[in-house]
């Protein structure tokens, strides 16, 4: 039996993946460069390279040429519904797992 790849692994499907995605949602509307995704997230370019290059290309980030000595390109999270409903996601599950933090349950 063929394993049909769903909508979330095709959107989180690794833990890079996971992690520039949560760190675009939390900097909802800031621009960063694929080498300081890197050092924050403690990745590889080449790993965040790939990340923004997939979600860029599914229409979840954008993508804009700078002309900059740090960058040639930015990216952030596309502005829309979709981010709307990420960043409602990911305020629900900080929530959630505040409170079993905090019961002691985690």
């Amino acid at each position: 039996m063929r394993h049909e790849v769903t909508y979330f692994e095709k959107i989180f499907g690794n833990r890079v993946s996971v992690k520039v995605l949560q760190l675009l949602v939390e900097k909802k509307g800031r621009f960063f460069s694929v080498r300081e995704i890197a050092r924050r997230l403690k990745v590889s370019e080449s790993s965040v390279a790939r990340v923004l290059n997939t979600l860029t290309m599914q229409g979840i980030v954008e993508c804009v040429a700078v002309s900059s000595a740090k960058a040639r390109k930015v990216y952030r999270l596309r502005d829309g519904p979709l981010a709307k409903k990420l960043r409602e996601l990911h305020e629900a599950l900080q929530t959630h797992f505040e409170r079993l933090e905090s019961s002691g349950d985690l």
